[in-house]
């Protein structure tokens, strides 16, 4: 379920990040190759993951996934000249720089 009719998103998906149209769902999608990867985390690192996974239900390899759309889409928004923005509740604006 995507947000609703009357909210614009305004983010990466894990297509976009990797230069894949994300307008039209395919029927079925071939599988693709899976490639495994070895990464050291710190505990702290390693209990962050876990609990991103956990809250948002997601497998921890999910979350990395969209971790590194993010910073794809992050990188190449900047290259492009964007400024990424947050607005705080307060209404105070901040420039994000790096991620």
């Amino acid at each position: 379920m995507g947000p609703p009719a009357d909210v614009d998103f305004v983010g990466p998906s894990p297509e976009s990040a990797f230069g894949r149209s994300s307008t039209t769902t395919p029927l079925y999608e071939a599988p693709r190759p899976v490639r495994r990867v070895n990464v050291n985390f710190s505990d702290q690192a390693y209990d962050t993951l876990e609990e991103l996974a956990r809250h948002s239900g997601k497998s921890m390899s999910e979350v990395l996934r969209e971790a590194i759309a993010l910073k794809a889409w992050f990188d190449r928004e900047r290259a492009e000249g964007s400024r990424i923005l947050v607005e705080r509740p307060n209404g105070q604006v901040r420039e994000v720089i790096s991620i």
